[in-house]
């Protein structure tokens, strides 16, 4: 068992970006880190991933910038479908604390039944549109 780097690459450009092939049969969580992660554009826009060629779900709520970039952590039980998110929109320029009281942090549950075992690559977004512009992704699986 144990916790396995299974893909990391960049978000600097295109309106979606793939992540390399995945092979998650053997896991039972799937965990996300997005490292700032921004679009191009000075308009707030929420980051969203899919199961290649399956519907976006969004995953923030506030929305990030170019000036600014979003940071988070998804974990998604491939047994049971649930996905929790705990991510941070840095999207206000005079925000510069380490420790926030949900003014840009959030928290949040869903489900997702498109990601499984069975998914070989996953895609993000941004609900605008946009072009992605600088940050990078890290994709884990955990036994």
């Amino acid at each position: 068992g144990g916790l396995t780097q299974l893909a990391s690459f960049a978000t600097t450009s295109g309106t979606t970006v793939a992540s390399p092939t995945l092979n998650l049969s053997t896991y039972k969580q799937l965990i996300v880190e997005f490292w700032s992660c921004s679009p191009d554009t000075t308009e707030d826009t929420s980051i969203r991933w899919a199961n290649t060629g399956g519907t976006a779900q969004k995953l923030g709520v506030n929305g990030t910038n170019a000036s600014q970039g979003y940071y988070g952590r998804v974990t998604h039980d491939l047994v049971n479908k649930y996905v929790w998110t705990n991510v941070f929109d840095r999207d206000q320029t005079t925000l510069n604390a380490t420790m926030l009281t949900a003014q840009n942090a959030e928290v949040s549950t869903g489900v997702n039944n498109q990601i499984t075992t069975s998914t070989t690559s996953l895609t993000f977004d941004w609900t605008s549109g946009q072009d992605f512009d600088g940050g990078q992704i890290i994709i884990y699986g955990l036994n």
